[in-house]
């Protein structure tokens, strides 16, 4: 998987539990995580685009893939703990 990585190919993220996933690049997929229940939840937009595009312009750098993610609590733990 380290070869596939490193040619672009596929791209690695890491839950909370430790355990890394792979994917194929060609997929843009952000996540909000909760760190109670473990749950991950896509996010259907990307404010790294852009960024990514100035980084390769300015620095003549091959982005592959880049990946953004947030870690919190989801509605349903937060409603738990209230309780």
């Amino acid at each position: 998987m380290e070869a596939l990585k490193t040619q672009g190919t596929v791209k690695a993220r890491i839950l909370t539990s430790g355990e890394a996933l792979y994917s194929l690049i060609s997929h843009d997929h952000h996540h909000i995580n909760c760190v109670s229940c473990g749950q991950s939840f896509v996010i259907n937009e990307c404010p790294v685009h852009d960024l990514e595009e100035r980084l390769e312009q300015t620095y003549h750098f091959q982005v592959y893939y880049h990946t953004l993610e947030f870690f919190g609590r989801c509605p349903q733990c937060q409603d738990n703990q209230v309780q």
